[in-house]
């Protein structure tokens, strides 16, 4: 993966309300941190930005105005709730010798056999965490599902690795499983359960075995 060159700003003031203006003129508020260094703000231009978002870009190297290049990470980008707009980012820095930990995205590859059946196909996983060097960073991971039956499921063991990059997670984890189709497995359920037994209500006895009575009580007159 290759660095992204990206025009930055220092941002000195911070705050929801600066925040704010800064995105109002088209930018989108930044910090930047790691490797044991000062934390500062930035500001870069959103539309700049939106090509690293759009091809799951990673690394960036901030061009800042005292020239200046840092060399950094795309750690978390903060979206709007509902419109999904961007509203912040994070950038960690970087050392392109050290390997760091990252995500990947995962993908299926292929068309499976079991879903062509019915069956309905589970990514249990978008991303794998991997350890590798900034620049051996895979844009993403392919997972074969062609031979995939109903059942049958992918570890994270079975992904194929670029060389340079470790898995950093159990391998013993399922990243995909093709199901059987909804209206089976509630079948199944309704198998394993059984039917279910009506409750039988019956009337209450009109004549009920009188009680015993205590210890030292005499007997209850029987009335003619």
């Amino acid at each position: 993966m290759e660095l992204f060159n990206l025009k930055a700003k220092l941002r000195t003031k911070f705050g929801s309300s600066e925040a704010g203006r800064v995105r109002a003129q088209k930018e989108l508020p930044g910090v930047v941190y790691g490797l044991k260094k000062d934390t500062y703000g930035v500001t870069v231009g959103l539309e700049d930005f939106k090509p690293i978002v759009k091809k799951n870009l990673r690394l960036v190297a901030l061009q800042l105005p005292d020239n200046r290049t840092e060399q950094v990470y795309v750690k978390s980008v903060q979206r709007e709730a509902v419109s999904e707009a961007i509203l912040h980012v994070d950038f960690t820095r970087i050392d392109i010798h050290t390997k760091i930990h990252v995500k990947v995205p995962l993908r299926a590859k292929g068309h499976s056999a079991g879903v062509a059946k019915g069956g309905v196909l589970n990514m249990q996983l978008v991303e794998v965490p991997v350890l590798c060097l900034p620049l051996e960073i895979p844009e993403h991971l392919e997972a074969d599902i062609t031979k995939l039956e109903i059942g049958d499921m992918i570890h994270l063991r079975e992904i194929p690795l670029p060389s340079g990059v470790a898995l950093d997670a159990n391998a013993e984890m399922i990243a995909v499983v093709v199901q059987k189709p909804m209206e089976e497995e509630v079948a199944a359920v309704l198998a394993e359960v059984g039917p279910a037994e009506p409750e039988v209500i019956t009337k209450k006895k009109e004549e009920e075995e009188p009680a015993a009575p205590a210890a030292g009580a005499k007997p209850e007159k029987k009335k003619e």
